[in-house]
């Protein structure tokens, strides 16, 4: 170096231990008034000018007092579960619940919010007279993984009960969550038939606490929350969201909870934590996991301040805020403060995950560590339990009501329990198709109905279009991975995929003839659709592509794939050059075929390879499978959103559209007469023997095919069995397709009236009936290739 260079180099130095001198500094001033138990910096990064500092004030209690008293009143409260046989007994009880309450918040809260006098409450919390009308109007603010599912579905049932006019969400699940503003919560409902607000009753889908937004779509009323005890709400969000995986796919190692957590609770450790490991949180998984309950109530970036301001808010907005581990005695109280009636609030526990074991023992440490990462929901969940058993302590005869109830839910369980397995398709199919179908039956599969079932459910009910509600996702889908199995039925798949794809501009990855019909090749960029002859199914290679791709195939049974197969290969004439003596090869062959297969392949050509089991090699089975790799595709085939079925082309188009949600003018361009030439062989012309025997000697050859099949087709029909409307939907689409065949068959169109062509089908579309997969894969523009290379295979 030249000493110019080193001069430089020095000063550098020095600029940067300069700055890093500046930082500390900060640093230290910034924590040196702060409390021992500290909050983890804003997890959404605000900008530093604008963050609140004010830590929350928990007295000169330690975290370890804190956990010591939460663990004290939870043993206190736990005694009210208990069945007591008098009116005085459970007053006394009660009497223990409201103290052990009181000692359980009153750390919680700052003076000005334990100040707040939670006796008296608002016009909303009203206690009912015997003749009291029911409040009908509600609000929900539906929480995640708190036991908002079970609530939702009573909300639903009381709404269908007095015909409440309900704000449903426009894709089945949220009102504009994860945002929440005075658009995008009201452009978030759907208008059905023309319906606009007010609506009464606003309860089917997650949405954010925005009051200007959500009063302008139901003005009235009052609105209802729930809340989950903090610890249980972590490990359980933790678990359900699959959080460490998606860390590990964002950088960061494979983490367990307890790693996760892993810092002493000292002045500067919730931070460096925050550092290590919080940064690898994504956007979803931060508002799901820490102080969750705060981003739904509406607050982004929690404070002390606003904590309180929340709180004051909530006693004088909300009738009720409900507790998870107290749901009986919440719900009661929630038919007494709206004046419902007892049948009301029956209910089956829905989305429920087995509670942690015995063995699972979570540490006092472990807790602590859960608590200041979510101190803001810890704050509101104390809050709110304390309030709701300082009420249930001036209620009469309370305890009798929720042994009522538990009794009554206890029945209702038993007596619904063989529905327990069905999904949200299969109880609408009952509600909506099976005719007389008696009360009790009725009323097990709404109370089982999950959240965007009941939506659906709802929107057929107002007559929303069949097309446009039964289908998986909320939108259009073209993220897809088709797996080409190589016959017509799935050449008209890939031409139905193509068209729509092109048509909305999606990319398409194909092979890329130029370099050769072997070679595969992708646009450069990202590509949203997969149709590469070649593929072999390896889900963790092919999911490196584009996330959430829909895995989707089409396949035909064992004996047609055998007998195309040997057709394509002449082995029928190569037999007979063989031993000119043999009048009917395929019983030939079938007698000895490791006989024909050794004399039948050649050196660089494999006979055994391209006839015997052709679907399981391309589903990614090898050649002499371990039971695991074949339990391994079993499990796989499961895994694709459908496996169409060769043998039934308008069933299978149906279920196509479904999943991918597309519209039914979008794959009525099949070619039925190419579709149904995968399925044309017949046993007859290649055997004189009994064909059933026949069929049975092709199906040993082929077991791996045959288990496929099999599976991949009770599957397809299992699927059409839930369907809603699914016979009508397939009326629909026979008749839109032979009218579209039709109009492309009209061979004069001179004596067409004017754009009758262009009306139904648009213009120039009749010619993607018949243009072959060449035709079809030239006829999608590529700009740029990449090479493709298909996996290795076993």
């Amino acid at each position: 170096f030249t000493s110019k260079m080193r001069r430089r180099l020095l000063g550098g130095f020095l600029v940067l231990a300069f700055l890093a001198l500046l930082v500390y500094t900060v640093k230290l001033a910034y924590n040196q008034d702060r409390p021992s138990v500290i909050h983890p910096k804003d997890i959404f990064q605000e900008p530093e000018q604008n963050r609140k500092r004010t830590p929350i004030d928990r007295g000169t209690t330690s975290s370890e007092d804190v956990v010591t008293k939460l663990q004290n009143s939870n043993s206190k409260m736990a005694t009210i579960k208990k069945k007591d046989s008098t009116q005085k007994v459970q007053l006394a009880t009660s009497t223990v619940t409201h103290q052990a309450a009181i000692e359980y918040g009153a750390k919680s809260t700052s003076s000005s919010t334990t100040a707040h006098n939670i006796s008296e409450f608002s016009s909303a919390k009203r206690l009912c007279q015997e003749n009291d009308a029911p409040l009908r109007s509600i609000k929900y603010i539906k929480t995640h993984k708190t036991g908002s599912s079970t609530l939702t579905n009573i909300l639903h049932r009381f709404g269908v009960k007095h015909n409440l006019r309900f704000a449903l969400p426009k894709d089945n699940i949220f009102y504009a969550w994860p945002h929440g503003d005075i658009h995008s919560i009201p452009g978030s409902v759907e208008s059905i038939q023309g319906s606009k607000p007010p609506y009464e009753m606003m309860c089917s889908a997650h949405v954010r606490y925005i009051k200007s937004a959500l009063d302008a779509v139901v003005p009235d009323g009052t609105y209802i929350t729930i809340l989950r005890e903090p610890v249980s709400h972590f490990l359980s969000s933790w678990s359900h969201w699959h959080v460490w995986e998606h860390m590990q796919h964002r950088g960061a190692p494979r983490l367990t909870l307890d790693e996760f957590l892993q810092n002493e609770l000292t002045r500067f450790s919730v931070l460096q934590n925050v550092d290590k490991y919080q940064k690898f949180l994504s956007y979803s998984d931060r508002i799901l996991l820490l102080n969750s309950f705060s981003y739904d109530l509406g607050v982004q970036h929690p404070t002390q301040e606003n904590i309180e301001q929340l709180i004051a808010e909530m006693e004088s907005e909300f009738a009720v805020v409900l507790i998870t581990e107290h749901m009986l005695e919440s719900l009661v109280l929630l038919r007494r403060t709206l004046c419902w009636t007892s049948d009301d609030i029956l209910h089956l526990s829905l989305k429920v995950t087995p509670s942690h074991s015995k063995k699972d023992v979570i540490s006092t440490e472990r807790k602590n560590r859960i608590y200041n990462l979510n101190w803001a929901d810890t704050m509101l969940y104390r809050h709110f339990n304390n309030t709701l058993w300082k009420r249930i302590s001036q209620e009469k005869e309370f305890f009798e009501e929720v042994n009522s109830l538990k009794e009554s839910v206890a029945e209702w369980s038993n007596r619904c329990a063989r529905f327990r397995h069905f999904d949200e398709d299969a109880h609408r199919v009952q509600l909506e198709e099976i005719q007389n179908l008696d009360s009790n039956r009725r009323t097990c599969h709404y109370m089982w109905l999950d959240s965007k079932g009941f939506v659906k459910h709802l929107k057929k009910r107002l007559g929303y279009p069949v097309e446009e509600l039964e289908c998986w996702a909320t939108h259009a889908n073209i993220k897809i991975m088709y797996l080409v199995t190589d016959h017509p039925a799935d050449d008209d798949v890939m031409n139905v995929i193509a068209h729509y794809v092109g048509r909305t501009r999606g990319r398409i990855a194909t092979p890329d003839y130029s370099q050769g019909p072997d070679l595969s090749h992708y646009p450069e960029g990202t590509s949203t659709t997969f149709l590469i002859p070649g593929f072999t199914y390896d889900r963790p290679f092919m999911d490196q592509f584009y996330q959430g791709l829909m895995y989707i195939a089409t396949l035909r049974h064992p004996v047609q794939e055998f007998l195309d197969a040997w057709t394509k290969l002449g082995l029928s004439e190569r037999i007979k050059i063989i031993d000119p003596e043999i009048s009917v090869p395929l019983d030939a062959f079938l007698d000895n075929p490791d006989h024909w297969l050794d004399l039948l392949s050649e050196d660089d050509f494999d006979v055994r390879h391209h006839l015997i089991e052709r679907t399981a090699y391309r589903l990614g089975v090898p050649r002499n499978p371990t039971n695991e790799q074949i339990e391994y595709v079993k499990k796989h085939i499961l895994w694709f959103a459908i496996i169409l079925v060769a043998e039934y082309p308008d069933e299978s188009m149906v279920m196509l559209r479904r999943t991918v949600c597309w519209k039914i003018k979008d794959i009525v361009g099949m070619n039925l007469n190419r579709w149904k030439l995968s399925s044309t062989y017949t046993l007859e012309d290649f055997t004189r023997r009994n064909p059933n025997e026949v069929q049975k000697q092709i199906l040993a050859l082929n077991p791996l095919d045959a288990m496929i099949y099999s599976r991949a087709n009770l599957t397809f029909w299992d699927k059409i069995a839930r369907q809603v409307s699914f016979k009508d939907e397939l009326d629909q689409y026979r008749a839109q397709r032979e009218a579209y065949q039709q109009e492309c068959n009209l061979k004069d169109e001179a004596s067409n009236p004017k754009n009758l062509l262009d009306t139904f089908v648009g213009k120039g579309k009749c010619a993607i009936i018949t243009r072959t997969r060449e035709e079809m894969f030239r006829a999608i523009q590529i700009t740029e290739s990449q090479p493709f290379n298909p996996p290795p295979h076993a």
